[in-house]
């Protein structure tokens, strides 16, 4: 009876934290003068205990971390044994804690995201001298964008049409002098410049 009570309880609060969550996504889709002055209140109050939450969070981290320092300088056979459990339970959360990461960058990896970085150009696009967008360097072809990254994107996914790996934007006047250094048509130093 007290469990399913604690259920209920914490399915209630979850509800309402979602529910919060919501609003508050509202809230700051808003433009800054649509917002009414509850509005603007209930962001801050949002805002002050999220942070507050985080300081208290990095606090405890650092706690647990300085605790784990000061067992490890202990000889082994001078720990209690309440040191001994503590250091355990600490290590194996620090393992999983590690695995979990490793499965999550394997995981990024396999579907060929790269965290904050657009698939294909790398860098920003490279201005010329008027101030628009460099026009492709020969050898590279468009490619529709065919991950939401790339949608938006001025090159959308430069491609080597020769190897297929992506490439970032390679200014002319380079592809021209590695052609004229190699006896390479344009085209394709700038494809086996990344190729």
């Amino acid at each position: 009876d007290a469990s399913d009570r604690k259920t209920r309880k914490n399915a209630q609060s979850r509800a309402r934290a979602s529910k919060l969550r919501q609003r508050i996504d509202e809230i700051r889709n808003k433009p800054e003068g649509a917002k009414t002055d509850e509005e603007l209140k209930l962001l801050g109050t949002f805002e002050d205990r999220r942070s507050r939450k985080n300081v208290r969070s990095r606090e405890r981290a650092l706690e647990k971390k300085g605790e784990i320092e000061r067992i490890l300088a202990i000889p082994e056979k001078e720990r209690t044994q309440q040191e001994r459990v503590d250091l355990e339970v600490a290590l194996h959360a620090k393992s999983r804690k590690n695995e979990g990461d490793r499965l999550r960058r394997e995981r990024i990896k396999l579907m060929g995201l790269k965290s904050g970085a657009s698939l294909g150009v790398r860098g920003r696009p490279r201005k010329n001298r008027e101030g628009g967008v460099q026009p492709l360097p020969p050898g590279a072809q468009m490619i529709p964008p065919s991950h939401p990254h790339l949608a938006g994107h001025p090159y959308g996914g430069a491609v080597s049409r020769t190897s297929g790996v992506p490439l970032s934007p390679v200014p002319t006047s380079l592809a021209a002098q590695q052609a004229a250094a190699g006896g390479v048509s344009p085209a394709g130093a700038a494809a086996g410049a990344f190729g």
